[in-house]
């Protein structure tokens, strides 16, 4: 579940301290869990790794993006890919709060908060605004889903391969390293 934080305007400030997305013009805080930080944090390492080595773009985390439509949230996504052909290299990052660019790449990781409603509305809003690639992480079942744009999803579980599609050909990434069985 999402907190509303503030009623957000054009000229409104967005909260002093933690993550927030603007929808529906309020700022509406993330929550996240410890578990979902740490997911986040390997998913942005294997991405920045892979994109960093082939000098194909940026890799940002918890990064808000506004896609350039009045009125429209601006959302924050786990982790973003941000291909040198839509923000090119050595263009500086402004100090403003939110990157006007659609990333190449979204990644959600879903929290015990996050309702089904929640993460519908923000892959919808990702592919409407030219996101090519939106990858849904649920940590509780060790699965990712794949959704391109086209009217199949693809699942992929523990045992399988999460790859990098159109948008990174070459990407690859085992499941089993991102998912560690549980030790006690």
């Amino acid at each position: 579940m999402s907190t509303v934080v503030q009623e957000s305007t054009a000229a409104a400030m967005p909260p002093a301290e933690g993550l927030y997305e603007i929808v529906d013009g309020k700022a509406v805080e993330k929550a996240m869990g410890v578990y979902e930080v740490h997911l986040t944090n390997l998913i942005a390492f294997f991405l920045g790794r892979f994109v960093f080595d082939r000098q194909l773009g940026y890799v940002e985390s918890e990064m808000l993006f506004n896609f350039g439509v009045e009125g429209k949230p601006q959302r924050r996504p786990d982790v973003a890919f941000i291909s040198y052909g839509r923000w090119p290299k050595g263009r500086r990052f402004s100090s403003e709060n939110a990157l006007h660019v659609v990333p190449d790449l979204a990644v959600e990781v879903v929290s015990p908060t996050n309702s089904a409603n929640e993460v519908e509305e923000k892959i919808v809003e990702y592919l409407n605004a030219g996101v090519s690639l939106v990858w849904v992480v649920y940590p509780s079942t060790a699965r990712v889903y794949i959704h391109d744009g086209s009217s199949t999803v693809r699942v992929i579980t523990r045992d399988g391969e999460l790859d990098g599609g159109d948008v990174l050909p070459e990407f690859r990434l085992r499941l089993a390293e991102l998912f560690e069985p549980e030790t006690s």
